[in-house]
This record gives C-alpha cells, sequence and structure tokens, in this order.
C-alpha cells in the first residue's frame, strides 16, 4: 500500500468539501514508474562539466530534498518549492506532502540553453538525455535496491497561485505540488524526476539521495560550453 500523507491547508472548510487531488487521474505507468505525460524524447541539463561527465560515464547523480530549493541562493531558489498554491473562489488554496521528497530537475528541449547556463555561475556544460525513458528506468532498477519509493516524473506547470475552478482543482495530479511553479519560472521548460520515500519507518538522514545507474554514454551526450 502507498503511504503518502497529503497537508491541505489554508481555507480548509473549503478543502474539506473538495478533493483536492484527483487521485484516479489517469497516469501513463512503466513498471513502477508514473508519468504524467508521455515521456519526452530528449532533456537536457545545465551542469557543472565535471559533473556531467560523472553521470554520462559512472551514471552518477543525485536527487535533492525538494526542501533544499526553498533555501539555495540565487536563480533556483524558489521559496514555495513543493507547496501548492491556487485560488479557489478568492481563496488560497494551500497543499503539500509531509513524506520525504527528491527530485532531479532538467529541462525540455525547447528552453534556451544560454538561459539555463545562466541558474548557476558554476554551469559550464549542456548535458542531453537522448532517451529519457531508458534513463528513467535504470534510475528505477537502482533506487529499488536501496529504499521503498515512489516515482513520478512530468513536465512542471506554471499555474502557482492562478485561480482554478473546483473542476479544475479536482483534475490536478496526485501530488501536483511537486511538479508546479510560479511563471517566472516558465523560461525553463522544467521536466522533474520526484522521489517520494513511501516507507514511514525509514526516514532518509541525508537531505540527499546519489543513485548510481552506470554509463550512460550510450543515451548522454555533453555540450562543454567553455
Amino acid at each position: 500500500m502507498r503511504l503518502i500523507g497529503i497537508a491541505v491547508l489554508g481555507c480548509w472548510l473549503v478543502a474539506m468539501s473538495l478533493c483536492a487531488f484527483n487521485m484516479n487521474s489517469e497516469l501513463i505507468k512503466v513498471g513502477d514508474i508514473e508519468f504524467l505525460q508521455k515521456p519526452p524524447d530528449c532533456v537536457k541539463k545545465a551542469m557543472e562539466y565535471n559533473y556531467a561527465n560523472k553521470l554520462k560515464d559512472n551514471g552518477l547523480l543525485r536527487f535533492r530534498n525538494i526542501e533544499y530549493y526553498r533555501v539555495i541562493e540565487g536563480e533556483r531558489s524558489d521559496k514555495y518549492e513543493g507547496i501548492g498554491l491556487n485560488k479557489l473562489n478568492g481563496h488560497t488554496m494551500t497543499s503539500g506532502t509531509v513524506n520525504q521528497v527528491f527530485v532531479w530537475c532538467c529541462s525540455l528541449k525547447e528552453a534556451n540553453s544560454s538561459e539555463l547556463l545562466k541558474l548557476d555561475e558554476n554551469y559550464n556544460a549542456i548535458l542531453t538525455i537522448t532517451n529519457p525513458l531508458e534513463f528513467i528506468k535504470r534510475i528505477s532498477e537502482s533506487i529499488a535496491k536501496m529504499y521503498s519509493i515512489l516515482i513520478q516524473c512530468g513536465e512542471i506547470t506554471y499555474d502557482r497561485m492562478k485561480s482554478v475552478t473546483k473542476e479544475e482543482l479536482n483534475d490536478k495530479v496526485f501530488q501536483h505540488n511537486i511538479f508546479q511553479k510560479g511563471e517566472t519560472d516558465l523560461y525553463q521548460n522544467e521536466y522533474r524526476i520526484s522521489l517520494t520515500n513511501i516507507d514511514w519507518n525509514n526516514k532518509i538522514e541525508n537531505d540527499f539521495i546519489d543513485v548510481l545507474i552506470g554509463d550512460c554514454s550510450d543515451i548522454v551526450t555533453i555540450n562543454n560550453c567553455v
């Protein structure tokens, strides 16, 4: 059984009369992986060149606790990261997940690489994943050996604090708060892989999860931008 706690805050009387998450939303399932949409044919990520090489050659990637992005400095900082915010009949609807959530962020191919490199002054390479489905399958196989994890993948929606109808709120996918950001980040065209710890008895002590999936040179390329 999936053990996930959902916190729905703000105007709770309204929240109690609605289903803030459509538990029956149609997701695309591949094994134990849940996709919010059809997997993209290509994604890319701005990175430091040495870390990009480690991912390509060894398959080493780090998932950060979603709360990490609320406290870091710079363009990647977002004080509402992981918190769902929408307006319903003038009331703010706030939702979140009490389980530990870790994310790895990248971008759809439409994103401007030059803008992505500006997210961090140390970024000097663009890593491209030419087969995201295979990439995520490898993550799933590796993470299953370590933790009880729900893997969800999807495009970010940039509708934070937008007004919605009751029907639109009900149609939002389960844990939509993990895949929501504000309009100012629209240029990132973000695609996200999230790992939710569904084992209440085994808290992950670090604020990150390092995953090793092996040589990815068959599905990963790197453009050194220096």
